[in-house]
């Protein structure tokens, strides 16, 4: 993998709204929801909601970035907290159907 720093360097200077141009957003998954309260949908206070949005880099096809947002305290406020360098892996997953 060979990745040119002026590329990494405009991934990396903005993981909030990350430039469409260099990634293709490929999907995003939820790795925490908060438990809700109420039918207001506030969560309980200490939880966040932490996700993922996983992008392809467009001139290194095979190659994606995975950035992890979290949300305060609140459940508001996604802001950026982690980034990885990430290539897919196949699971086999097993499910149990009723006969």
């Amino acid at each position: 993998m060979q990745l040119d720093l002026k590329t990494l360097n405009v991934i990396l200077a903005n993981l909030e709204y990350p430039d469409q141009t260099l990634l293709r957003f490929v999907e995003e998954q939820a790795l925490n929801t908060p438990i809700k309260d109420n039918s207001y949908g506030d969560g309980i206070m200490g939880e966040s909601d932490v996700t993922a949005k996983i992008y392809e880099i467009i001139a290194q096809p095979g190659i994606f970035v995975k950035i992890t947002y979290s949300t305060d305290s609140y459940g508001d406020n996604s802001m950026p907290t982690g980034v990885q360098f990430v290539q897919p892996a196949k699971q086999l997953v097993t499910v149990y159907e009723s006969i």
